[in-house]
Parts: structure tokens; sequence; C-alpha cells
């Protein structure tokens, strides 16, 4: 994949993530860098949201320094990208929250194509052996026929099991799994941007793939299909070395993983009757997490954010960090203005970035986060403060 420099990629207000996971020799960096937000006058809108629910009664970020995780090295060699200065980027990041949401037409966030595109998790989402040591549920399994796919026994998406070795552009990625014929199946896709991330071991890296299932796999850039809402002309991808993501122009060449069904991964927008909201909860009826609707004003350290989860008791016990797979699930990546994420569901929610309980893989004292800016995962150092929204 050609990225270009840092000033091209950067020139123009250029809204991508920092560049993240890159593989220097077999050595994996994920390096951190602020993005620059341009100085506008921002109004938010609940764009594209369906019916809700109502949940019975009693039913039950603003740090943006450069910090550098280092995972798991096979070989020598170092490469480290030089991050640019963030100067008020922070200040302006933060301001955009979903409070200030008034003021703008529906139709002027979903004006873009990517308004349409399939983003919503339909099942609970399946995680890593070293989150569900920690108490997360839905512990990741796959059935391996033998027959070039694979099957998650969580999901019930069917992968490709070992996909082409050359890297391809978007249309022509798009184009091959739609033409792909394996093991008596013809309705292959690439998958989803939540699809994708399904599939992370973030207990691994280099790559961030389940070996059983998946033995031949490479710590690889790969598309999906979910176009990158602030400019159509890229489309987000997941890079397999340690599992953090980014958008690349739809002209840049990515490996590829072919995926098929179940056909409600394709809904548009906030699907109808998704959550459920009531007693200051946000219940997603297709992954089955409950969700609490105010996350705390504070920012904390990593520790501290799951301390602060656990010790919750409003509505009863069980709260939790949620891992970093089931924290994307609520991500809205259609949204082309932030904050990436449901403003009806969750209607004081900032564009932050907010600690996952998942650890980096090969460096025990860096975390996950998800930044909801727009919506893209990144590794930070623990003692770092961030925002936390619990989970049970």
């Amino acid at each position: 994949m050609t990225r270009g420099t840092l000033a091209e990629r950067c020139a123009g207000g250029d809204r991508q993530p920092p560049l993240a996971g890159e593989l220097a020799g077999r050595t994996m960096i994920t390096v951190i860098r602020s993005i620059e937000l341009a100085a506008v006058a921002i109004a938010f809108a609940t764009a594209c949201d369906g019916a809700r629910a109502t949940l019975p009664e009693g039913d039950g970020g603003a740090t943006h320094d450069v910090t550098t995780a280092e995972a798991t090295a096979d070989a020598a060699g170092d490469g480290a990208f030089e991050a640019p200065d963030a100067g008020d980027a922070g200040a302006e990041a933060q301001a955009a929250s979903c409070t200030a949401a008034a003021g703008e037409d529906a139709s002027t966030v979903c004006s873009t194509v990517a308004c349409v595109d399939g983003i919503w998790a339909q099942w609970p989402m399946p995680n890593v052996s070293t989150d569900v040591a920690e108490g997360a549920p839905n512990p990741a399994s796959y059935v391996v026929p033998g027959d070039g796919t694979v099957t998650d026994g969580v999901t019930g998406l069917m992968w490709q099991q070992a996909p082409p070795s050359a890297p391809a552009t978007w249309a022509d990625a798009s184009s091959y799994c739609a033409g792909l014929a394996l093991a008596g199946h013809a309705d292959w896709r690439l998958p989803a941007y939540v699809e994708l991330v399904s599939i992370v071991d973030y207990s691994r890296a280099v790559p961030a793939l389940d070996p059983t299932a998946f033995p031949s796999a490479l710590p690889v850039d790969v598309w999906t299909s979910t176009l990158f809402a602030q400019d159509s002309t890229n489309a987000w991808e997941v890079y397999f070395t340690a599992g953090d993501s980014s958008q690349d122009p739809l002209s840049g060449t990515n490996s590829i993983r072919c995926v098929r069904g179940p056909d409600g991964a394709s809904a548009p927008a906030v699907p109808p009757g998704r959550y459920a909201i009531g007693s200051g909860q946000v219940h997603d009826m297709k992954t089955g997490l409950t969700w609490r609707e105010d996350a705390p004003a504070g920012t904390f350290a990593w520790t501290d954010a799951r301390a602060y989860c656990a010790g919750l008791t409003d509505g009863g016990a069980g709260w939790r960090l949620p891992t970093a797979k089931e924290l994307l699930t609520i991500v809205d990546v259609t949204r082309a203005v932030a904050p990436a994420i449901d403003c009806e569901a969750f209607p004081a929610a900032g564009a932050g970035r907010v600690w996952s309980a998942t650890a980096v893989a090969g460096a025990p004292t860096d975390g996950w986060a998800v930044d909801f800016l727009i919506g893209y995962t990144l590794s930070v150092d623990a003692s770092t403060s961030l925002g936390a929204r619990c989970v049970r």
C-alpha cells in the first residue's frame, strides 16, 4: 500500500487518523499521532437514526499527546514516524460532542455514500482469550472444515481462509470478492469495518489473527467495504500487525479477505429498534450488551478506568470496561461529523478517546482505546488519561 509522506497525508485538512501498526523489519510499532481538526463551528445531528424501543424501568479523552507502544517483534529493527505538533487540535476535538447536535438536518450528515454502507454488528461480538479471562463474554471460536473457509462460531460469518497474495485497489478488491466462488458459495463480499475487526485477535500480534483458523495469515493491511464518511474517496482498513485501523484512498492497494453472511450485516445506518433506552442505560438488542448512557465527566489512567466501571452499582452490579471490539460496536462511522456515535442513544457523548479493557499484546503497560472523533482504534500508554464508558 502506498501511503505517501506524512506531509502529503496531513495536507489540505485531511482528517485521516494516525498511521498505526506499521511493520518495520519484523518489528511492529504502533504510533499514535494527533489529528488536526478544522476550526469550524460544527452543529451535529442524530443522522440516520432508526426507531428505538423503551427499556423497562429497573432493567438492567482529553489527551492528544504522542505516545508510542511497542508490540511483539521477532527480529531487530525500529521505524517510528515523527508526529506533527498537535497544537490546539486536542481542545478542538474535545469540543465536538453530541450536546452540540441541534440544528443540522439529517440529510446533511447522510449526504455521503457512506451512509448506506453496512456498519452495524448484528450479532454478539467475539472476545479474545485475554479479555475473556478478565470477565468478558462470548469467547471467540472457529469452525475450520478444511474446504478453504472458516466459520466464526459467535458471529456466524464465514471467512475466506487463505486470501489472495497480491494487494489490490478497493474497487478491484470488491470485484474480486463479488466474483469469488469458494466451497460451493458465490455470495462472497468485502467485509464491513465492524465485521473485519470481529476476527482481530488482540491477544496476538504480527499477525493479530488466530493461527489455527488462519494459519497463512500475514501482518498486512486489509480493506473493508466501509467508506470513510468524511471523504468517500477513502475506505476503512484494518492493520493485522496488531489490530489498529485507519483509512486509505480507494486508489491505494491493500490486502483482501472475503466474507459471506449473515444478511443483517448490511443494514444501513442505525437499524430500527436496535437500542432499548431507559433508566440511564442503553441496551443493544443485537450484541446483547447494556451500556451506561452517560460517560463519567473525568478522565482516567487505564487501571483507574477499569476500577471505575467495576465499582458502579447503578441498576445492579456487573459493570466493566468494555473490550476493544465491544467498544467498536457503538462506533457510527456513517457520521460525516464528530462524534462517531449515535447521538440519540448517547446524547452527551464526546469525540474523545475512550479506554477499552483490552491490553496490547507484547506491551503490558499499554491498552487499546477507541477515538470517537471518527472511530479508529489505537494503542495508548496505560498512564495516559482518557475517557471511559462502562458496559455489562
